[in-house]
């Protein structure tokens, strides 16, 4: 129960222009639906995921409750739409965005009394939420570091601005970092996908070369620390191994061919 709000009772209010049996495909006993799930449609949203049901209630609930709004099924396809896209947040009927709440627990002191404090993971989830809604070009910075060696460039998860393009605007002042950012750019000219360009694509072993090379002299460097020469030579080679076999084939399909004569 939301209030005096059961989930069916929403789902049958918030759809009563399609139908006043809306709950459940208007087929409650065949169906059940205790958490008010979201159906497949075609083109449209599914989830099943806690989260996204509970926005979904509270949405309703503000709408009816704070902006005295039923919405119809316009205004709730466009709030379901900014909640499910990337780096969305969901559109209420007065032009504001639905942000992420964050958690309030109870603590005690040393004396034994009991006293509220906000939980500081939720708490930053929900400050980034209304950051990436008022800034979504800006750099996301939970996204930094996640990738190899805690690297943000070196493997497959780049640092992402808040909407989800890819970042390079944070370079960490690392030759690691550049010659990735370097390698990771040359493969998207070219539109080359990250592990099968790897792997398969020739267009791919210039860049790659070129990133073997770079990470070799980062590892001969008496400038930088032990880490990151070790990290420059396992990267360096671990790579170039990897290209070795596509950059062999390539070779081989360039060579002239030799003309067997009688």
């Amino acid at each position: 129960m939301i209030g005096r709000w059961s989930v069916p009772d929403l789902l049958a209010e918030m759809a009563h222009n399609i139908s006043p049996y809306r709950y459940c495909f208007n087929n409650p006993v065949n169906f059940t639906d205790p958490y008010g799930l979201w159906e497949v449609i075609n083109g449209g949203y599914y989830t099943d995921v806690l989260e996204d049901i509970r926005r979904f209630i509270d949405y309703s609930f503000i709408e009816r409750s704070v902006l005295n709004n039923n919405p119809n099924f316009s205004q709730m396809s466009q709030f379901i739409k900014g909640e499910m896209e990337t780096g969305g947040l969901g559109v209420l009927s007065d032009g504001s965005r639905l942000a992420k709440g964050f958690k309030i627990r109870g603590q005690k002191d040393f004396f034994g009394k009991n006293h509220f404090v906000t939980d500081k993971d939720s708490f930053s989830d929900f400050w980034h939420s209304v950051q990436g809604d008022l800034t979504p070009k800006a750099l996301d910075p939970r996204t930094l570091g996640s990738n190899l060696f805690r690297t943000s460039y070196v493997g497959g998860n780049n640092p992402e601005k808040y909407n989800g393009d890819t970042d390079y605007s944070y370079a960490g002042y690392s030759p690691i970092e550049i010659a990735a950012i370097k390698h990771d750019r040359f493969y998207d000219r070219l539109n080359i996908a990250g592990l099968s360009g790897l792997f398969n694509d020739p267009r791919a072993i210039p860049g790659d070369w070129t990133y073997v090379k770079e990470n070799l002299n980062s590892a001969y460097s008496t400038l930088l620390s032990p880490q990151d020469r070790l990290r420059g030579f396992g990267l360096g080679v671990g790579l170039g191994l990897i290209a070795l076999p596509k950059t062999i084939e390539s070779f081989k399909y360039y060579m002239p061919k030799s003309v067997n004569s009688k």
